[in-house]
């Protein structure tokens, strides 16, 4: 179960979508509780996802906050309410588009994304909200370019 931490009380997500894996803020695991485990290979390296750890109703809920926060900024836009997003029929699977980055680390092909705010990349070649065949052409893609 996973908390909010008062004394940063903007912030929105344990990892807010620029920062690193390690630098955890705003929310805290309750001790007594295993961490939540997202159905994602990639977390919590990948930044693509940043409220994978939050059930979906509360994924939609911080994304409304940020959004109205961002509304609140226009005094002309503070009356404005923002309603709740619409919830998806699918979680996972559904990313139609994607651009993702390919670097050579090691003899190792990595195609993903960069890291917030720097070139390094996290290779989500099994990233579950991209359907099946983006995933099989991102892994057709690594073999390619190894063999090249």
């Amino acid at each position: 179960m996973w908390r909010h931490n008062s004394s940063s009380a903007k912030n929105l997500s344990s990892r807010p979508p620029h920062a690193r894996p390690s630098e955890q803020v705003g929310y805290e695991r309750d001790r007594d509780q295993a961490e939540p485990r997202p159905p994602c290979p990639h977390y919590p390296a990948c930044h693509g996802c940043p409220f994978l750890q939050f059930p979906y109703r509360e994924q939609l809920a911080k994304k409304q906050e940020i959004v109205a926060r961002a509304l609140h900024e226009y005094s002309s836009l503070t009356p404005v309410e923002v309603p709740l997003p619409v919830p998806s029929a699918r979680q996972f699977g559904y990313r139609a588009r994607t651009k993702l980055a390919v670097r050579k680390v090691k003899e190792k092909i990595l195609i993903g994304l960069y890291i917030p705010e720097s070139h390094e990349v996290v290779d989500i070649s099994a990233c579950p909200v991209h359907p099946q065949p983006v995933n099989q052409i991102i892994q057709f893609l690594k073999e390619a370019i190894e063999r090249f």
